[in-house]
């Protein structure tokens, strides 16, 4: 049953937008020089489009280019929905296409454990995410730092701690140069730099405590770059360059810090606290304590949350709980109004100055728009409730805001489109048609819009999945997941979600398809204990043993790669010197008992593989040896994929490893260099992850 008439409105073109990067913005503390932004809306009214999200979370929103980047979490503690566990809570970054609203792709990272079992209001998605022209960077707590390409696939990961907090993590990464900065105050009470290209840590300090705020690089009177973190009684300065300690002041608040700094003409002013000092300027530029010498001044009148922003030699903020909104004197602190705002409630978002207005938005979706200049006028009310909370900022998109709620993301503009495609349960994980599904696949999928309830048909049965058979039937859930237990390696399974609205109209999905791997080797079962054969050099033979040029894992604990890695938490990495004799290098497992790789029509073997920028092209094979010991190998066809900084999916049918006996599979080998007409060549290093075995995903 369709829901009604469907009126679909012309759409106008959208002007060029300017990016908006991160968090508040390119600059960082959140305005906008775009005129022509909307004044008023409502649900109904001046909505472009609206987006259903696969989960909740508290991150903002930005856009690059054509699209829009946001963090959402799944599986667990979400918000007026039953059930989950920890294990099963995954993290979401989605690539939004921002003339529409449609979903492209999400990437999935399942979250490191232990968490915290219960995040207070925020949940496990609080930090925004920031992009350039290479990537995008995402920042998820203890499960780490994450580099994806604007298509999707991940470039790097980082670790930068692994402690957790009843309030979550919040700050939110920052670009500068080549460098990533990242406030792990939570993780690890480090402030750490990460390089942009690699992940690599380039320097790391520490003393950050109670800061959940975003880092913001300041301009000296002098010139000099300063970077400026506020942390529990001081707001600190560092080089952005090499993390050495330029100055401190004293702020005289002893809560926790959690608005985000704003800057100018030299002039750093900070927000925090709940009671007592709220609120100082520091003029930056100084060395060691400059609480005496660069301290401007202090005041009562501040934020607990919700950042301010600068304007004309004004200061303007909401209070978080107090419902007031503040207008001051950036040069001196005096408070120039002081209003409370009725039935405003509680403001967790940073507000957002644009085209002459101030737009303060509220935690369940009502924004209200101020004349940006020292005397309180209230332009317009709009309300967006949609029965979820509102704690992220509003980015601006061209001359159109994009707010986010825990259920949706809207863009507020001229030209409302409704279709068919919106009211359909869409974007399944693991995607249709995908071979590569985890035999212990949570199945997700984004609701269709105006829907309340999912009825999920799930099994092996083509026929009885697309008929909705009453053996296929897994009944109705207001969730948008399930998780059908542990399924069947090399399996084809099919699936379908309909959605229910309200009134109890229906919309059918579509059969989607998927096939579980067979796993070979996914590297995560490793780790760094002694005397217990569980690290990974003692399962993949290395050159110590097998004579050749290689050396499997790390120096040092931990010994498997856990930078660079595909999916998981750990991949293989390789080192490979094929200067010397036999000039080639290898590793090799033993299975303990021989493997079949014939049943449930097998036809492929996977491997990922990742180079390093400063490798020259390799040859890359792989083997394998049956009991008999028949030995068969099969080589890259692109020796440029050693020096790749991007994962590569290398399938090798089985059908290419002639005279073995595939199911007696007892060893398999993975190389660098010609095996058979060894040569004298380079060294470098390799990383491998995710050998498995695959099936086509064929309708039976």
């Amino acid at each position: 049953m369709l829901y009604g008439a469907l009126v679909v409105l012309c759409c106008l073109p959208l002007p060029a937008p300017a990016d908006w990067p991160r968090f508040r913005g390119s600059g960082g503390m959140g305005v906008s020089d775009v005129t022509g932004v909307p004044i008023s809306w409502s649900t109904s009214e001046n909505i472009a489009w609206k987006t259903a999200l696969p989960g909740p979370g508290a991150s903002s929103p930005i856009v690059f280019g054509d699209r829009v980047y946001l963090t959402c979490y799944s599986g667990y503690f979400v918000p007026g929905e039953p059930g989950g566990s920890l294990a099963q809570l995954k993290r979401h970054l989605l690539a939004v296409r921002l003339a529409d609203g449609k979903i492209l792709w999400s990437q999935t990272l399942a979250a490191k454990l232990p968490e915290e079992s219960h995040i207070r209001d925020h949940g496990y998605a609080s930090s925004t995410p920031v992009a350039d022209a290479d990537g995008v960077y995402v920042f998820f707590g203890k499960s780490g730092v994450f580099a994806f390409e604007h298509e999707g696939p991940r470039l790097w990961q980082a670790d930068v701690g692994s402690t957790t907090n009843g309030w979550g993590s919040a700050a939110s990464p920052v670009l500068y140069k080549d460098t990533v900065f990242v406030n792990a105050s939570v993780e690890s009470a480090s402030l750490v730099a990460l390089d942009r290209r690699t992940g690599a840590e380039k320097w790391r300090v520490g003393g950050i405590r109670e800061a959940w705020n975003t880092p913001l690089v300041v301009t000296a009177a002098s010139g000099r770059a300063e970077l400026i973190v506020p942390v529990q009684g001081r707001v600190l300065a560092f080089d952005p360059d090499s993390g050495k300690s330029l100055w401190s002041c004293r702020t005289d608040i002893n809560w926790y810090m959690v608005p985000s700094v704003v800057a100018a003409n030299g002039v750093i002013y900070c927000l925090g606290g709940r009671s007592g000092v709220a609120a100082l300027a520091v003029r930056a530029g100084g060395s060691g304590d400059v609480t005496a010498t660069h301290r401007l001044w202090t005041s009562q009148k501040g934020s607990n949350v919700s950042s301010p922003v600068y304007l004309d030699g004004h200061l303007y903020w909401a209070h978080d709980t107090g419902e007031t909104v503040y207008c001051a004197k950036a040069a001196t602190g005096a408070v120039v109004y002081e209003q409370r705002l009725s039935r405003a409630g509680q403001f967790y978002a940073s507000p957002l100055l644009a085209d002459g207005r101030l737009y303060y938005m509220n935690r369940s979706g009502k924004t209200f728009v101020l004349a940006a200049k020292p005397r309180f006028e209230q332009l317009a009310v709009n309300d967006l409730s949609d029965r979820s909370i509102f704690d992220a900022s509003p980015a601006v998109a061209g001359n159109r805001l994009l707010l986010r709620s825990d259920k949706f993301l809207y863009c507020v503009g001229t030209n409302w489109s409704v279709t068919t495609e919106t009211l359909t349960a869409s974007h399944p994980d693991p995607p249709d048609g995908d071979n590569e599904a985890p035999p212990t696949s949570v199945l997700t999928w984004l609701p269709g819009q105006m829907t309340t309830r999912h009825q999920v048909y799930f099994g092996d049965s083509l026929a009885a999945v697309s008929q909705g058979a009453a053996a296929a039937s897994k009944g109705l859930t207001t969730l948008t997941t399930f998780a059908p237990g542990a399924l069947a390696p090399a399996a084809v399974y099919f699936w379908r979600v309909d959605e229910i609205s309200a009134t109890g109209a229906i919309r059918v999905g579509p059969v989607w398809r998927f096939a579980t791997f067979l796993p070979v080797d996914d590297f995560e079962r490793y780790n760094d204990e002694e005397n217990k054969g569980t690290r990974i050099y003692e399962t993949w033979i290395d050159g110590w043993t097998n004579g050749t040029g290689s050396t499997v894992g790390h120096t040092e604990a931990p010994f498997a790669e856990r930078q660079f890695v595909r999916s998981g938490q750990q991949a293989l990495p390789v080192d490979y010197d094929n200067v010397d004799p036999p000039y080639y290098s290898e590793t090799e497992r033993t299975f303990a008992q021989a493997q079949d790789w014939t049943a449930n029509d097998i036809s492929a073997l996977v491997l990922y593989v990742r180079g390093r920028p400063t490798n020259q092209p390799a040859r890359l094979y792989l083997g394998l040896e049956d009991a008999a010991g028949r030995a068969a190998f099969v080589a890259h066809r692109e020796p440029a994929v050693a020096a790749a900084v991007k994962w590569a999916r290398w399938e090798i049918p089985l059908r290419e490893f002639t005279e073995v006996d595939l199911a007696r599979i007892k060893k398999v080998y993975l190389g660098v260099g010609d095996r058979e007409n060894p040569l004298p060549g380079q060294k470098g290093r390799v990383y491998l992850d995710d050998l498995r075995l695959v099936r086509p995903v064929h309708v039976p």
